[in-house]
């Protein structure tokens, strides 16, 4: 006999804008978001209007690092998703 188990799986979505002092939109601007607990990174770029969408992702806390020649890297911590 054999049974068939289904797991829930719980994930969600981490948006943002990445803007200078004077609020501009930061184009291609890459957005490094670690997992806290497993480690695992997901890396996206900034759009047009210096927004992203990252998906799919495990609950927990994160890191996330912003990069873009010619500014100053910034991080955020403790990030719950």
């Amino acid at each position: 006999v054999s049974t068939a188990c289904a797991a829930q799986i719980v994930t969600g979505v981490i948006t943002g804008r990445v803007v200078d002092s004077s609020k501009a939109a930061i184009v291609e601007a890459e957005a490094v978001l670690e997992h806290a607990s497993s480690g695992r990174i997901r890396t996206v770029s900034t759009d047009a209007g210096g927004e992203f969408v990252v998906g799919g992702l495990e609950a927990g806390d994160y890191q996330i690092s912003f990069t873009k020649q010619g500014f100053k890297r910034l991080s955020r911590s403790n990030v719950r998703l």
